[in-house]
């Protein structure tokens, strides 16, 4: 388990219902954040506009992402959280829940390197992410949909 992973474990208690556990957990940006972020204003523009259609393409589904949020897969819910980043990146708080979604509406999910694809609702959205993390909340996923 990561330190980010703890971090928004112990910070998103609250926001769990009864009986629901966090299964997975990781800091998420909608993709092309980080190009966006890169310099340039080639770069710029495309990471931009990248970004702001996996902004569009995940709240078409129904779940709110930005940069830096959490994305916390429990037995129940797929959540995603505002998160405060330090400027060394470690997540100083869970500052709340954004949007969350049902777990059986949550079709697929996979990934390739630092993107998770995630597939809900006949869409799909990409966030860019640390790719440990994002294999470990895969097969997360994988076995809490193959119980389900």
């Amino acid at each position: 388990m990561s330190k980010h992973e703890d971090s928004i474990r112990e910070g998103a208690q609250d926001l769990v219902e009864p009986g629901e556990e966090i299964v997975a957990a990781l800091v998420v940006s909608p993709r092309g954040s980080g190009t966006a972020m890169a310099g340039g204003v080639a770069a710029g523009e495309i990471g931009a506009r990248w970004s702001g259609k996996n902004v569009g393409k995940a709240e078409d589904v129904g779940l709110a992402v930005k940069r830096n949020s959490g994305l916390t897969l429990t037995n129940r819910r797929l959540l995603t959280l505002e998160l405060a980043i330090s400027l060394t990146g470690g997540i100083k708080e869970v500052k709340g829940l954004l949007s969350d979604l049902p777990l059986e509406s949550v079709d697929a999910m996979k990934s390739k390197w630092n993107v998770l694809t995630v597939s809900a609702g006949g869409g799909e959205f990409k966030l860019e992410c640390k790719p440990p993390a994002a294999k470990a909340m895969v097969k997360a996923f994988e076995a809490r949909k193959a119980t389900a």
